[in-house]
């Protein structure tokens, strides 16, 4: 009876140690997506204090933001269940990041990029 104890609660220990390793590589795969998210290209500063954006820019927003949503969507889906995904945070970045890939692809396919 104590053995089976003993064994239910490292088995327990074990579980919860697994779970705070999860939390932490889901963190910081969902800190890569927004490393990508933050360097996607805002084109040159112009004199209106504007972004001025080149076909090349808006390509690469849209591919590099393409990929991003596509390593964002699938942290969420294998990792639905972590509190890093189900964060307000994440949420909202998730937001931000569908936006943004959004507006470039509006700005390219108005532009006939």
């Amino acid at each position: 009876m104590i053995k089976q104890f003993v064994l239910g609660l490292l088995a327990v220990s074990v579980l919860a140690g697994c779970g705070d390793d999860k939390e932490k590589v889901v963190r910081e795969k969902i800190g890569e997506v927004k490393v990508a998210f933050d360097n996607r290209p805002q084109g040159a500063l112009n004199e209106a204090g504007t972004h001025s954006l080149t076909s090349a820019d808006i390509n690469a927003c849209v591919s590099q933001l393409t990929d991003a949503k596509a390593k964002l969507d699938q942290i969420q889906t294998e990792y639905a269940s972590t509190q890093a995904v189900q964060s307000m945070e994440t949420q909202m970045f998730a937001g931000k990041l569908r936006g943004q890939l959004a507006t470039c692809k509006q700005t390219k396919a108005q532009m006939g990029w």
